[in-house]
């Protein structure tokens, strides 16, 4: 069965009590050699679906592309009369994507596809995260979230769909924790977060022990992505603290979490999988794919995810 969800034991604890949905693979020698060969050849089919969905959304790469222009001497934002909705009166509902560290707009390109086919009639945004998402989660967040305010300011009533992949999930998990009752009051929104980097990674623990990546990569990254970080824990216990006022207000919000057995670079995987008490929450594990593959891979998942909630 794919996705595997048989595979959870019990919850990983932070020092701050915040929970993690831990992972057991309990397969067979024969299926994890089988799942391994796969992983392998992995890297050239998506190579395959990128190049494809790139040419294939080159044409309407305006309508969803955004980017970052500069709107004062220290900062950078989103030209807002650039959104596919800024000469609007209505709109059906938005998809908005959000890209990992080192990523680009096009990570989503099949997602985008499926958009144009199923939701002909939804505005679509891909922003490029701001330096890549190489930079503190401060000044990648702020200006998404005001692209999704402007979005939410214009269409009080219009649906949401959040979707994210690594860096790109745990923008939007501090996006969501800057949002208020009012803006989801009306509204269905639904947050996909797909191999999230909730509470960091130990392979960033290990990167930052060379001193040359520290200064020249990672800079505020390197406290903020290591695993168990403090910083981690205080976006995950605002996460969840957000959870208690969606429910006291009556707020239709839903999460979706997938990870995959096979994740290089979110190290323990369980890091993609925080257990938001409060919420309601599903949870999904790819076998066989590996941190970029299960983007594509999740795909179906997702959209039949959105189509049943």
């Amino acid at each position: 069965m794919n996705p595997i969800n048989a595979l959870f034991s019990e919850p990983y604890e932070t020092s701050l009590e915040l929970p993690l949905v831990t992972v057991r693979n309990t397969t067979g020698f024969i299926k994890r050699i089988q799942q391994i060969v796969l992983l392998l050849l992995r890297p050239l089919l998506d190579a395959f679906q990128y190049i494809y969905h790139a040419f294939a959304n080159f044409k309407k790469s305006r309508s969803f592309q955004i980017f970052l222009s500069k709107t004062c001497e220290n900062c950078l934002n989103y030209d807002l009369k650039t959104l596919p909705w800024a000469n609007k009166q209505e709109s059906k509902g938005l998809f908005l994507f959000v890209h990992g560290l080192f990523g680009n707009t096009y990570t989503f390109g099949s997602y985008i596809s499926e958009c144009h086919k199923k939701y002909p009639d939804w505005d679509v945004v891909a922003p490029r995260v701001y330096q890549r998402g190489i930079c503190s989660l401060e000044q990648a967040t702020l200006p998404l979230l005001n692209i999704l305010k402007d979005y939410l300011n214009r269409f009080p009533t219009s649906p949401v769909y959040l979707i994210g992949t690594s860096n790109g999930a745990r923008i939007l998990s501090k996006i969501e924790t800057l949002l208020s009752e009012e803006d989801l009051l009306s509204r269905k929104t639904r947050i996909i977060s797909v191999a999230g980097v909730h509470l960091g990674t130990k392979v960033v623990d290990t990167l930052v022990n060379f001193q040359s990546m520290r200064k020249h990569v990672f800079h505020e990254l390197s406290e903020e992505l290591t695993f168990n970080s403090p910083f981690a824990q205080q976006l995950l216990k605002e996460l969840q603290e957000k959870q208690t006022v969606w429910i006291e207000n009556g707020v239709d919000i839903k999460h979706l979490f997938i990870a995959t057995l096979y994740d290089e670079c979110v190290i323990p995987q369980s890091s993609c999988l925080p257990i938001l008490k409060q919420g309601q929450t599903d949870y999904k594990i790819f076998p066989d794919h590996n941190h970029l593959s299960v983007v594509h891979g999740a795909k179906k998942t997702v959209f039949n995810w959105l189509k049943e909630n």
